[in-house]
């Protein structure tokens, strides 16, 4: 559920780990145009990171937080 998980993401963000990746969204066309591509290789010399990517989520406290919301609005 990508829309929920980020607002998740913004509003939880211990949920998540995060790993600091080189993220590029292709543009020139040598790749399929607004192709997202995770440099996740493990070269000694490869592009810096420039943004962080969430990679696993807390399921039960995930769903914790949805059943709260939940509750509350329920009343």
């Amino acid at each position: 559920m990508p829309a929920p998980s980020s607002v998740r993401a913004l509003r939880h963000p211990g949920l998540f780990t995060r790993s600091s990746s080189n993220v590029v969204v292709e543009a020139a066309g040598e790749l399929p145009r607004g192709m997202t591509v995770i440099d996740q290789r493990t070269l000694v010399e490869r592009p810096a990171p420039n943004c962080d990517r969430l990679t696993a989520i807390d399921a039960d406290a995930a769903w914790a937080v949805v059943a709260e919301a939940i509750a509350h609005f329920s009343h």
